[in-house]
């Protein structure tokens, strides 16, 4: 392929590099969060203040559940459990350290990621969350599937987060894929609308994997917004590895705190 002349390639450069700072002083770049003009902004990331606010927890989390700020025990399993979950059983092994607790700032955030209209917000809490657990996470799986929605669902809402939060985290996971793993074969009601004990039974066996043999003995990482009894993620986690997984964790922006409302809009 022959080089364009010298004179043209110097203005096509020149053009290159002037026309996003001319699109960044035309239309300066906000906070997808707070809309506040920001000059760290570039590439839809939040503002410095969002940043903070959205890292919202001052404690560590629990390995295997998430939550933060418990003291760690040993598990009826032997694994390392917190004093929350030492008696529940998960078919996951753990859950990576979320980006925070669902409360504020962060709340807020995943309730609006829910509209189709808000994706620049969540490609920015997708990238702020990427950064999170590039130094959180000791060993990447081989595979990262979200949470899946049923298509209705996905219809209705023109939306679906679980999906492009996984995609945002494959930008930073790079010896990880992102593979759609798991289908919701028939309609559940929203974990939302219903009480702690019945979430589980809302969801009983009510994924299935697509292609099995992709998976067979490989590690995966489901991908979620919100954590709140860990029902959805333990399904998932079921028909991963019944279908031949070797490994299941967890990864989930905002983990749910005892005491908060369970009836919270949009935990699951």
């Amino acid at each position: 392929m022959q080089r364009l002349p010298l004179r043209l390639e110097t203005a096509w450069n020149a053009c290159r590099r002037g026309v996003p700072l001319l699109i960044d002083f035309l239309l300066p770049p906000s906070c997808p969060f707070c809309g506040v003009e920001s000059a760290d902004d570039a590439g839809g990331l939040l503002c410095h203040v969002c940043r903070i606010r959205m890292r919202n927890a001052s404690n560590a989390a629990c390995s295997r559940c998430g939550l933060f700020g418990r003291q760690t025990l040993t598990s009826q399993d032997g694994r390392q459990a917190c004093t929350d979950c030492r008696k529940r059983k998960f078919r996951f092994q753990a859950v990576s350290p979320p980006l925070g607790a669902y409360r504020g700032e962060l709340r807020q955030a995943v309730i609006r990621m829910k509209k189709a209209h808000e994706r620049p917000l969540v490609w920015a809490i997708g990238k702020l969350w990427g950064n999170h657990l590039r130094t959180e996470v000791e060993k990447l799986p081989d595979l990262l599937t979200p949470v899946p929605r049923h298509w209705w669902r996905r219809i209705q809402t023109q939306q679906d987060v679980p999906l492009q939060l996984a995609e945002c985290l494959g930008t930073y996971f790079a010896q990880s894929t992102v593979r759609p793993l798991l289908t919701l074969h028939r309609m559940t009601q929203k974990q939302s609308h219903l009480a702690r004990t019945a979430r589980a039974g809302n969801l009983h066996q009510a994924m299935r994997v697509r292609n099995p043999q992709v998976i067979c003995g490989r590690s995966i990482a489901v991908v979620d917004d919100i954590m709140t009894t860990g029902a959805t993620l333990n399904e998932a986690a079921r028909a991963l590895l019944a279908a031949g997984a070797a490994s299941v964790t967890a990864l989930v922006v905002a983990r749910a705190m005892p005491g908060d409302n369970p009836l919270s809009p949009h935990s699951g």
